[in-house]
């Protein structure tokens, strides 16, 4: 099964979902831009030692086949 992770636009359409932060420089380097499924660039410098970092949510199919339910554990 192959399911959309997105937001719905017209129509239920997947559209493109704009993100706006506000990060350290640092930060932004070490984690915001090595993620894989976002595209982060630094839009503005921010108040003292920050950044505005902005990017989009773009949806895209995810397989969920492999995800196997399993009961709870139970506790005594």
């Amino acid at each position: 099964m192959i399911d959309y992770i997105g937001i719905a636009g017209p129509e239920g359409r997947p559209r493109l979902a704009p993100i706006f932060l506000q990060t350290r420089p640092a930060i932004f380097e070490h984690f915001y831009a090595l993620l894989r499924d976002f595209d982060f660039h630094i839009q503005a410098p921010g108040l003292g030692d920050t950044v505005y970092v902005r990017s989009c949510f773009r949806p895209r199919q995810v397989k969920t086949e492999m995800i196997v339910e399993k009961p709870a554990a139970v506790r005594n």
